[in-house]
Parts: structure tokens; C-alpha cells; sequence
């Protein structure tokens, strides 16, 4: 059960990185050259690709899972100011951080199991 709540876990996190590079394609709805929307694409997904390549490359390695997520979940509350409008970002701060939050726990009990065994 154990293992299949942190596949869930990190799924998850990929399914996340996925959904940002497919928000990324709405770059190609603007009038511009290509190579400026190509190049606008390949900023917007960055960050979807990071968190791709970051899962994969700590697949068995839970606990830097867990710091990573949360770390990047903490930057991601203060980049994009979500803690000063509380009221109009609520919503979001449940959907997206909340869960990120709970994944990066998970994830660090895990790795603090893995190092007592």
C-alpha cells in the first residue's frame, strides 16, 4: 500500500510538469514568427520539463523527493505572491499547494524509513 501511495505521489508530479508543458502551448496562438513562438514555447515549458527531469532523476531517492517539493512549492507561494492575496488565491492555494505540501511530506517520511532500515 505503501508503495503504491508514493507512485501516486510521484505520478502526480509528472502529471503536473505535463499539464504546465500543456499550458505552454497557448504560445502558439499569438501572431509572431515561429522561432519566437518556439522559443516562447520552450521558456513557458521549462518548468514542467525541470520537474520531469527532477522525478526521474530522484526516483529512488524519497527524501530528496520531499525537500525538493517542498522547497520548490515554498518558492513557487512567494514568486507568485499567493500569500498576499489570500482571498482571490485560495482556491489555488488549495489545488496546488496544499497537495505539493503532502507529497513532500510523504515523500520525506518515506526517505527517513528507507535511512532508519
Amino acid at each position: 500500500m505503501r508503495s503504491k501511495v508514493l507512485l501516486g505521489a510521484k505520478m502526480f508530479l509528472i502529471l503536473m510538469g505535463a499539464f504546465i508543458i500543456l499550458m505552454a502551448i497557448d504560445v502558439f496562438s499569438i501572431d509572431d514568427t515561429f522561432i519566437r513562438l518556439l522559443g516562447g514555447f520552450l521558456i513557458s515549458s521549462a518548468p514542467g520539463v525541470a520537474l520531469i527531469a527532477y522525478v526521474y532523476f530522484f526516483w529512488k531517492k524519497p527524501m530528496y523527493l520531499g525537500v525538493g517539493t517542498i522547497v520548490l512549492n515554498t518558492f513557487f507561494l512567494i514568486l507568485f505572491e499567493f500569500l498576499t492575496h489570500i482571498p482571490e488565491s485560495l482556491l489555488m492555494i488549495f489545488i496546488m499547494t496544499i497537495p505539493l505540501y503532502i507529497i513532500g511530506i510523504l515523500f520525506i517520511l518515506e526517505g527517513k524509513k528507507d535511512n532508519a532500515t
